[in-house]
């Protein structure tokens, strides 16, 4: 890793500023590590959400892909951070960007369950479950769906509340596009 994508996994907001503007070595802002990882994508896989503004207003590319295909906003969705979500959309980062599993943020949010940010994305322009599926054939709410009765079996087959609001959820979101 690079000395400005290990500042900013960390989030040491003041060493990020200081290597780009003097321009250090190792500070391409875009320069991707053996993983295809980026500075931005540090930021935005461990919540530092003002630094990821920052990134962005200095040249960062929001949609650039690691090695397994995820972007800055896959790996937000993945690991929860609805800040870090709504400013990448807010910046324009594409929400039906897919990884190498044909994976989207709505089928990462889907798969965790994750109300706020399925919330966040509900108002995105998404596009809806039966056009994207991953290398499985799954949508997002095929995935919801499957995570919850793999749930249920360890509750003695009992769905949960939660479980069954976030399906809701996303059953209005495709009705949304005439799917439902």
């Amino acid at each position: 890793n690079t000395a400005l994508m290990t500042a900013a996994e960390h989030g040491h907001d003041a060493v990020v500023n200081t290597l780009l503007e003097r321009g250090a070595a190792g500070a391409n802002i875009n320069a991707q590590n053996k993983k295809g990882t980026t500075a931005l994508m540090f930021a935005a896989n461990y919540g530092h959400s003002e630094m990821v503004a920052a990134l962005l207003d200095r040249g960062a590319g929001i949609d650039i892909q690691n090695n397994k295909g995820y972007t800055a906003l896959i790996m937000a969705c993945i690991t929860g951070h609805g800040r870090v979500v709504s400013t990448l959309l807010d910046r324009g980062a594409n929400i039906n960007a897919q990884n190498h599993m044909n994976e989207t943020a709505l089928m990462v949010v889907a798969g965790e369950r994750n109300n706020e940010l399925l919330d966040i994305l509900y108002n995105q322009n998404i596009k809806p479950n039966s056009i994207l599926q991953d290398t499985q054939d799954r949508t997002a709410l095929i995935s919801a769906i499957g995570r919850s009765l793999r749930s249920a079996r360890l509750q003695n087959y009992q769905i949960s509340c939660n479980d069954l609001s976030f399906i809701n959820k996303l059953i209005r979101l495709s009705s949304r596009f005439g799917e439902g």
